[in-house]
């Protein structure tokens, strides 16, 4: 399996510190190896999220600049270790309003002040659109029973993005 990898210069900006913050705070609430519930603050992070993915995604995919998020499911949300959260479930792209899985790592500084490490796979390989299968949004039944098996399945997906970064 081909993972791009690249590292940034390390500068932290604004935004970066202040939803790495946030993810120190919801790991710090949690316990390791455990689900995570949605709180407000979770949600506030998803939303950096629905721009961080695709920013990361379109350094190394060309069509990803033309491509947004605009929500996710969750099928799992999980502190893995002391630093790192897990989030397995399906995101909503903007363009044509399809749910696609997701499946992402990231890890924050012990500081809370930067992002160390992202890993993320993005979009089942499938007949649909850029060869992704795509769920539309008003299918809520086929939606639903993705999301519902992907924890069973996640690691068998021939997933058709996928990044992986460090020192960011």
């Amino acid at each position: 399996m081909l993972i791009e990898i690249y590292q940034t210069g390390g500068i932290i900006t604004n935004g970066e510190q202040r939803y790495a913050g946030i993810l120190r705070t919801i790991l710090n609430q949690s316990l390791t190896n455990k689900e995570i519930e949605e709180s407000s603050e979770f949600l506030d992070f998803l939303g950096w999220m629905e721009r961080f993915i695709p920013a990361m995604l379109s350094e190394v995919y060309s069509q990803w600049k033309f491509e947004s998020i605009d929500a996710f499911r969750s099928a799992r949300i999980q502190k893995n270790r002391v630093n790192e959260l897990e989030f397995l479930g399906q995101c909503l792209l903007i363009s044509d309003q399809t749910w696609i899985p997701i499946h992402f790592r990231i890890q924050v500084s012990s500081e809370g002040e930067r992002i160390d490490y992202f890993q993320c796979y993005l979009g089942k390989k499938g007949d649909g659109q850029g060869e992704l299968e795509r769920i539309p949004y008003r299918s809520s039944k086929l939606a639903n029973k993705q999301l519902n098996a992907l924890c069973d399945c996640y690691d068998s997906i021939e997933w058709v993005y996928k990044i992986e970064a460090e020192g960011i």
